[in-house]
C-alpha cells in the first residue's frame, strides 16, 4: 500500500537536498502537510532533524578559503633627482 506520509517525507527532504527548494520553504510545506493532518508533528521533527543533519555535512565538507591579507609594500622611486617613497597596499598572493 502506498504510504503518503514517507512519501511527503522523502520529498520534502530531498528536494531541499538537491536545491529544489530553500528549507525555510521545506518547513512551510511541512508544517501545512501536519494542519491538515497528513504529518504528525514527530514527521515534521524528522525533517527537520533530517535536513540541519544534512546542512552541518555540507559545513563540514566545505573547504577553508583562506583570504588574501594585504601587507605594506614601500616603493621608491625617482623623479628628476627627487626621491620619495609611497607604500601601498598589495595582496601578499602578488
Amino acid at each position: 500500500m502506498f504510504d503518503l506520509k514517507a512519501f511527503i517525507t522523502t520529498n520534502i527532504i530531498n528536494g531541499i537536498k538537491n536545491g529544489t527548494f530553500s528549507k525555510e520553504y521545506g518547513n512551510i510545506m511541512a508544517v501545512n502537510y501536519l494542519a491538515k493532518g497528513m504529518l504528525t508533528e514527530t514527521e515534521v521533527e524528522e525533517i527537520d532533524t533530517a535536513i540541519t543533519a544534512w546542512e552541518q555535512e555540507q559545513v563540514a565538507s566545505e573547504p577553508i578559503v583562506e583570504e588574501p591579507t594585504t601587507e605594506p609594500v614601500e616603493e621608491t622611486t625617482t623623479d628628476s633627482g627627487t626621491e620619495t617613497t609611497e607604500t601601498t597596499a598589495e595582496t601578499a598572493a602578488e
